[in-house]
């Protein structure tokens, strides 16, 4: 996030956007109010405006205490006055998503992980301009320009099942399969083309059903089709193994 804010006012001028930063006080650690001076510290030095919102999280959420902190964080965010959210995920957070979700049976949606550009149903559209790029190299780059940051001491607890994939898993597979990271990722970016194809075949076949209410001989004529369409192609698949 610091690489991001640091980034964005030299395209201002060029790319001709408003530029403002937000950062969610949480509250849930007892270094909370050392993160917001650093951040406002960013703010005043770059000259960009910045807003502290402070959110409540449910320490008794279902899915747990992670979880509950980022739906407050994206409420607050989406809450903002303005056109696009931009995000500072790199490709080791969409390798660890791809993973997290998978670990609790996601479906083809949801192994899609992150998108670089989305428009959610609810909340602002976002950005995320370095999700192609290493968390290392980033790391670098803010080295080699005196940058300074600030680290969430809850990223070191193991109990949470992200810092086990960020601090122990991921790099016992990297270690063993070159390139495992950027793999990942470039797999989660196939889940997305897939999911992305099923949905303009949902939306053909919504259509050929007449769209809105459907048409009851439509949709019986589109499920036969659907069934011959699977026949001819297992009959294929017989064919082939019969012509080895």
């Amino acid at each position: 996030s610091v690489v991001l804010l640091h980034i964005l006012p030299r395209l201002q001028a060029e790319a001709g956007f408003a530029l403002a930063a937000a950062h969610v006080h949480h509250g849930l650690s007892p270094l909370a109010d050392h993160w917001e001076a650093a951040c406002a510290g960013h703010c005043v030095r770059l000259g960009v405006p910045f807003t502290v919102i402070r959110v409540t999280v449910a320490r008794d959420h279902s899915q747990g205490l992670e979880a509950a902190a980022r739906l407050a964080r994206y409420a607050a965010l989406d809450a903002q006055p303005a056109d696009w959210l931009v995000l500072g995920h790199h490709q080791d957070d969409q390798a660890e998503t791809l993973v997290f979700r998978l670990l609790r049976g996601t479906g083809l949606r949801g192994a899609g992980a992150m998108r670089r550009m989305e428009r959610p149903a609810r909340g602002l559209p976002r950005l995320r301009p370095l999700l192609d790029f290493r968390r290392r190299d980033i790391e670098a780059w803010a080295r080699t320009r005196g940058l300074a940051w600030v680290e969430d001491e809850s990223n070191a607890d193991p109990r949470y099942i992200r810092n086990l994939l960020r601090r122990d898993l991921l790099p016992a597979w990297e270690a063993r399969f070159t390139g495992a990271v950027p793999a990942l990722a470039r797999a989660a970016g196939h889940f997305q083309e897939a999911s992305d194809l099923l949905d303009e075949l949902a939306a053909l076949d919504d259509a050929a059903c007449g769209g809105g209410p459907w048409s009851l001989a439509a949709f019986a004529a589109l499920r036969m089709n659907a069934g011959i369409r699977k026949a001819l192609a297992g009959f294929r698949g017989v064919g082939r193994r019969f012509s080895k």
